[in-house]
């Protein structure tokens, strides 16, 4: 069984930045899902092999890691990372126009988060966003971990062009910050960031001993929003995604559910690569 879809051009999911993720959808010409396996046993997965489903690294973390690894050389490490974020990156990246930016002020500016949360993490936070590496799906695998709470768990391949260039090692220092953040930090990072910690769980869980993601957190991440728009003050009357958030009553209940996905068509001349 196969689902193929064409598209010409293909478009590019603008993830929403309250979901705190250094990355975007690309689709490729051709998209396909094949199921490859299925027992029918409730207790084995269903594997999917999968082509033309990418996540892209942000054009701005890219320019941005070569700028701090120029400046820095041998010294590139998280808390020299962080500091030169503290110091230098409001010169060379707006709040307006930098989407990196903006992923990072809207976890650090919560004033849960400022006083709750041990300064380590913000220097990991800005680390692992710094080191951010684009991803392209082989296969997935559903189960079912409990009843009625489905898991998913994604296979990769190599990132090649069109994505963004990557070399082995930076690949591996992603998933490597991924898979220490999960163990380290899990408790925290479910609270303030439980859409990017649960994206970490689909790529990274199954190799820390970790169930995969939530399939309903990761299908809500993965829904085109129906409503969106900026903020009403600061730098988000400048994100576009502000907006793209579940419709609560006055006692925080959510009424209506949202996707978290702007879809567009690709500006390939805004890409530093």
């Amino acid at each position: 069984l196969t689902l193929t879809v064409e598209f010409s051009p293909a478009p590019v999911g603008e993830i929403a930045t309250r979901s705190h993720i250094g990355a975007e959808i690309r689709l490729g010409p051709v998209v396909r899902f094949s199921l490859v396996s299925s027992s029918g046993l409730a207790d084995e997965p269903l594997a999917i092999e999968v082509e033309g489903f990418d996540f892209e690294l942000l054009p701005d973390i890219f320019q941005m890691r070569a700028m701090i690894r120029r400046d820095l050389g041998e010294d590139y490490t998280p808390e020299r990372v962080y500091e030169w974020w503290v110091k230098h990156v409001g010169e060379h990246f707006s709040l307006e126009t930098s989407k990196a930016r903006r992923i990072i002020e809207s976890i650090f500016g919560l004033r849960s988060f400022q006083l709750a949360v041990p300064s380590h993490v913000k220097v990991d936070t800005v680390w692992a966003l710094v080191n951010a590496a684009p991803t392209s799906i082989a296969s997935l695998e559903v189960v079912e971990e409990r009843p009625d709470d489905f898991r998913i768990i994604a296979h990769t391949r190599a990132a090649a062009p069109p994505l963004a260039p990557t070399s082995a090692e930076e690949a591996e220092r992603c998933a490597k910050i991924m898979r220490d953040t999960l163990v380290r930090d899990e408790k925290v990072g479910d609270v303030f960031a439980p859409s990017a910690f649960n994206f970490m769980r689909f790529l990274q869980g199954h190799n820390v001993g970790q169930p995969g993601a939530s399939v309903a957190r990761l299908t809500k991440l993965l829904t085109a929003a129906h409503t969106w728009g900026p903020g009403s003050d600061g730098w988000r009357k400048h994100d576009d995604t502000w907006l793209a958030v579940d419709a609560k009553n006055v006692f925080g209940r959510t009424e209506r559910e949202n996707g978290r996905i702007l879809w567009r068509v690709l500006d390939k001349g805004r890409l530093p690569w």
